[in-house]
């Protein structure tokens, strides 16, 4: 449980601040909070950004571990592996 949770907060803390998908998301959040300020530094930050990710997935595991919950997290898991993986195939 806690390798896949790790996983998935380390692929949730990428698509945040990282990946090209989401943004035109952090460019609109940016421009409306202005740069320099904490959510700039939250949307560029990966430890900021980590341990806001894994306090939010870890209490979430905490409380609820239903498959609804799980499935997304083994999927985020997954992706991350994956990524992971294709480094190494370099």
């Amino acid at each position: 449980m806690f390798v896949v949770v790790a996983l998935a907060a380390m692929r949730l803390t990428r698509l945040a601040i990282m990946d090209s998908i989401s943004e035109p998301i952090r460019i609109r959040i940016i421009a409306k909070t202005g740069l320099g300020g904490k959510i700039h530094k939250l949307l560029s930050c990966s430890w900021c950004a980590g341990f806001w990710i894994c306090l939010i997935l870890g209490t979430i595991t905490w409380f609820y571990r239903g498959v609804w919950v799980m499935l997304p997290l083994v999927i985020l898991a997954l992706s991350q592996t994956v990524g992971l993986a294709s480094k190494l195939d370099r």
